[in-house]
Order: C-alpha cells, then structure tokens, then sequence
C-alpha cells in the first residue's frame, strides 16, 4: 500500500501542493503514520504531530515550490537531536517563531547570540515586528509545542528515525511514477 493509495484523491497528484487546510494536513500525516511501523498509540500521536508541524510550515511559510518530500525530509532531519547540542535545528526554527529572535553560536561556541528572525509567514506575518508569535496564532507551531512537550530525546530520535523510512519510500514511489 501506497501514501497516494490512502489519500482522498484531491490530494492524490500532489499532496503537500495541494493541502489548503489543518485538516488536508491532518489528512496526509495519517496516512503517512499508517504506513510506519511503530507500535502504541504515543508513539502515533506524536508522529502526526510532528508530521503535522512540519507540513504546516511547509504550507505557511515556504513558497509552492519548496513543498516537496525532500524539503519534508530535510524539516525531520532536522529534529534528530546532535550529541553536544541542547536544542535541535527544528526546535531552533520553531523558537525562531514563537520569539521574533533566533539563537545564534558566538565565535567562540559557547555563548549564544541572539538575532531577530528573517522567517516571514506566506500571508506576511513576521515575528521579529510583534516579539513572536503565540503558539496559539500558528498551526505548525501549536503541534510543534505538543510534540516538543511529548517526546523525550530518546523517543524524538526512534520518531524520526521511523518517520524518515516511511517518506524515503514515498519519495521513492513518486520517482517511480507509482
């Protein structure tokens, strides 16, 4: 069974071009929960929302064009935690919204800089100009914050790890034309 085999068919051709709504989001992270193999319900949830975070950035803050499973891949990549690094790449961007500043290493890789952000939300929304966004004022970063709070670095790292297989063959299928 295929991602494209459990989608409606208005988002069969081209989902993350044509999701419009939380709900096509909803959509297209469930279908492609049920096709991983992780065992419990927390386990689940917590992929649908991080799937959900990262397709509604996708939607909200990136142009048409840069909506594609590699750029969704890369968004999962980025929320595998690194060794030394209290923060992930993803938990950086999000902060980046919900604060108008992102967190930048000094020279010297110790102290932590901060800037204001250059992310600027599709319909022109910039957090720098109202000191962040309420978690509640954005789709990607309200199940963000419920997957910030629900996994542990441990389980962040089983989560992707599981949801990166799934999207590696589902990006596999679309260069196969299935």
């Amino acid at each position: 069974m295929t991602l494209k085999d459990k989608l409606p068919d208005r988002l069969k051709c081209s989902p993350l071009l044509t999701m419009e709504s939380d709900s096509d989001i909803e959509t297209i992270a469930e279908s492609i929960v049920s096709l991983s193999d992780s065992d419990g319900d927390f386990f689940k949830k917590a992929e649908k929302l991080l799937l959900m975070a990262c397709l509604g950035y996708l939607r909200d803050w990136c142009e048409p064009s840069q909506r594609t499973v590699g750029n969704l891949i890369s968004l999962l990549d980025a929320a595998l935690p690194k060794d030394n690094e209290t923060h992930t790449t993803l938990d950086n961007l999000f902060y980046e919204m919900k604060s108008g500043c992102k967190r930048v290493k000094s020279e010297d890789g110790i102290t932590t800089l901060w800037e204001p952000s250059v992310l600027s939300r599709c319909d022109g929304l910039t957090p720098r100009d109202s000191n962040g966004i309420d978690v509640s004022e954005d789709f990607s970063l309200t199940c963000y914050e419920g997957f910030r709070h629900a996994a542990t670095r441990e389980t962040r790292t089983s989560i992707v790890t599981t949801l990166l297989l799934v999207l590696e063959e589902v990006e596999k299928e679309d260069a196969d034309g299935k």
